[in-house]
């Protein structure tokens, strides 16, 4: 699929890490973000590492690195799969749940209402 753009959050592990190795394989170049590294080392894929929860940090990414590589790169359809999680929601002693959601709600409201819009935007 040739100028399709991907961009996948939560590429550290799991379905995002499955995501890029699939689109990948099928000729899209795939935008990765996550706290974290990711394992995937294709060379239609760029990662990196973002907190999605942070306001400030995704406008910032969205607008400082995201808009530049779609608009350099012509690209003609752009998907985008929020697939990243707040593990903070977990409550306290759950696996997983070291990193408390820092605004509770507010947080949440962003990550998963306002967030994936600032990633559309950015094209």
């Amino acid at each position: 699929m040739k100028n399709s753009l991907a961009i996948v959050t939560g590429t550290s592990r799991g379905v995002g890490q499955a995501l890029v190795e699939n689109l990948t394989e099928k000729g899209w170049s795939v935008v990765g973000a996550a706290r974290g590294p990711s394992p995937c080392e294709h060379p239609g894929y760029r990662h990196y590492q973002v907190d999605l929860a942070d306001p400030q940090a995704l406008t910032r990414w969205a607008r400082q690195e995201l808009a530049p590589i779609v608009k350099q790169e012509g690209v003609g359809r752009v998907g985008l799969v929020n697939n990243a999680a707040l593990i903070g929601a977990l409550p306290d002693g759950v696996a997983g749940a070291e990193r408390p959601c820092r605004g509770g709600s507010a947080d949440r409201e962003h990550f998963f209402g306002r967030g994936p819009f600032a990633l559309a935007g950015a094209g």
